[in-house]
């Protein structure tokens, strides 16, 4: 199964609906992470020894991939247990601050006109953030043409979602 960006989603991500933004749900993406990494290892298990993936590991990420490796810093060891040597994290570009310009948007917020990958980047953490955090109404504060993005969102790969805005 592949989520929204066309990145390989582990199966129980995979089996969901749709896939929110999961980086807005550390715990979820944290689980995910560990998965792979033991999914990676069994695969692995029954190829000759020099081509078997170690016990120990760390995770590296940049932008969304970023948040992700933080959030799994947060949980390795506990979600690894024992069976997994879990070294450290590094998170560049790592999401932050995202809550301010959430806070600031709205109709004519900026005033101009935003471009397809922004209008769907914002899209994204909208429906991540109603995925979350559903006790915030997101959908009473949207527009019409807002519920329509955010709904695409939860369905469409990033490049089918800017070359739809475009149209």
């Amino acid at each position: 199964t592949r989520s929204r960006t066309g990145k390989m989603l582990p199966p129980k991500l995979g089996l969901l609906a749709y896939v929110a933004d999961a980086y807005l749900d550390g715990r979820t993406t944290a689980h995910n992470v560990v998965d792979m990494v033991r999914a990676g290892r069994e695969f692995s298990s029954t190829r000759p020894v020099a081509q078997r993936l170690s016990r120990s590991w760390a995770a590296v990420g940049q932008s969304q991939g970023g948040g992700a490796a933080i959030y799994t810093a947060r949980y390795a060891t506990e979600f690894g247990g024992e069976e997994l040597d879990y070294r450290g994290a590094v998170g560049t570009g790592t999401p932050a601050y995202i809550e301010r310009l959430v806070q600031i948007a709205g109709p004519g917020v900026p005033p101009v006109a935003i471009t397809p990958a922004l209008t769907a980047y914002l899209s994204y953490i909208l429906a991540g953030l109603r995925y979350a955090h559903p006790e915030l109404g997101i959908d009473r504060i949207l527009t019409p043409t807002g519920r329509k993005y955010v709904a695409l969102a939860e369905t469409r790969c990033v490049g089918e979602f800017e070359e739809q805005l475009r149209g």
